[in-house]
């Protein structure tokens, strides 16, 4: 069908008798046909013309796939940023928000609501950007997450006001349930989150690692926030544990062993600067001689029970922007999986516009009755 016009004037230009003198090694010479001919330049017109548009095609449809693999890891590591905002934010509120349920007196004053605000922007932005972002099972990740927030909001909503009142006024049960929605909302954020990232990998090995170092990081933070909560929970006036220092301990190897990982899985990779500056920042600002330091000293006073410098409000002010900047490496993971992701649709869009332009014309070059004289002319056989 597609070279039509070409058969028509093979089937039109060919003579009824024709003969192509071939010598054979017994020295004999022979005719061959019409028909063979015939078929011999169809086939070859077709075979070739056949195989130019399937390669042409072939390469737009992977560029297409290719587009699509690396729109959705952009969104991917769009949604999977703020998620990480959210969480990191979240566990700080839900340590607030806790220790004034659990103190006797009531709060007076309005509560530090930083971390909630940061969290329910960021929670926002993941919800929508699931929700619209293209991504598969992104609908359904949306709404487990707004349903958790809702009840959370609400919730959040009756533990303020049970803060300002004393612990005997307060309804029972308020910390159980308060303390069960911002877990939810935070297992319902990590595992979205881990979902998010299972659904991209084996798309590119660089956007694998880096996934690998968000999910390593998270760990790291979760590991040093879990030893900061062991300190700011008795400096706000709960009991210290029996156990206290030696999980401390435990929560703080767990940490450097995680950081060691994620450092180790980016070794002999050329990232961008901003990366090795979130590093060289974590590591300045956090895992530190002197803010480790810090933590043990604190943490060995309250073991003694002797007194501190610190209240929970300090030393919350001065260790949770220092937890914000372990989590700073992983969003900047995150940004370089976007960023590779972008750079690969770029690369992948241009091959399709490339590619779509030569099929187009291999189709019209099929089509064309235009270079009918010229086929004429390259296939002139004698008669006998």
């Amino acid at each position: 069908m597609l070279f039509r016009s070409h058969n028509a004037w093979l089937s039109s230009s060919l003579p009824d008798r024709v003969t192509v003198n071939t010598f054979e090694p017994n020295g004999k010479w022979i005719a061959m046909s019409k028909l063979s001919i015939k078929t011999t330049l169809l086939a070859s017109i077709a075979l070739l013309s056949l195989a130019l548009v399937a390669f042409l095609a072939r390469g737009a449809w992977t560029a297409w796939g290719t587009a699509e693999d690396t729109a959705e890891i952009v969104a991917a590591a769009e949604a999977t940023q703020d998620m990480f905002a959210a969480l990191h934010n979240l566990r700080v509120e839900r340590a607030n928000v806790l220790r004034a349920l659990k103190s006797e007196a009531a709060q007076t004053g309005a509560p530090n609501t930083t971390n909630r605000k940061a969290a329910l922007a960021a929670l926002d932005r993941a919800v929508a950007g699931l929700a619209t972002g293209g991504l598969r099972g992104g609908a359904a990740w949306s709404s487990t997450l707004a349903d958790a927030q809702r009840r959370l909001v609400t919730l959040t909503a009756e533990a303020d006001a049970a803060a300002t009142k004393a612990k005997s006024d307060r309804r029972s049960g308020i910390v159980e349930d308060y303390q069960s929605a911002a877990n939810e909302t935070i297992a319902r954020l990590e595992k979205v989150s881990s979902a998010v990232a299972a659904d991209q990998k084996l798309k590119d090995a660089l956007v694998d690692k880096m996934l690998d170092v968000k999910s390593i990081v998270w760990q790291t933070r979760n590991a040093f926030g879990d030893a900061s909560v062991m300190l700011s929970n008795p400096l706000g006036g709960q009991p210290f544990p029996a156990d206290g220092a030696k999980l401390y301990a435990v929560h703080v190897a767990r940490g450097l062993e995680t950081w060691k990982a994620a450092g180790e899985v980016v070794v002999g990779l050329d990232l961008p600067a901003y990366y090795k500056a979130a590093v060289e920042k974590a590591e300045r600002d956090y895992l530190s001689k002197e803010v480790m330091g810090q933590q043990d000293e604190v943490i060995a006073s309250l073991a003694a029970g002797k007194t501190t410098r610190w209240d929970a409000v300090t030393w919350t002010d001065y260790i949770v922007p220092r937890l914000g900047s372990v989590l700073g490496v992983a969003e900047a993971a995150l940004k370089v999986a976007r960023e590779r992701a972008e750079t690969l649709r770029a690369d992948a869009l241009s091959s399709l516009r490339v590619y779509g332009a030569l099929l187009v014309g291999a189709l019209a070059l099929a089509r064309s009755e235009e270079h009918t004289s010229e086929l004429q002319s390259q296939f002139r056989i004698s008669y006998a």
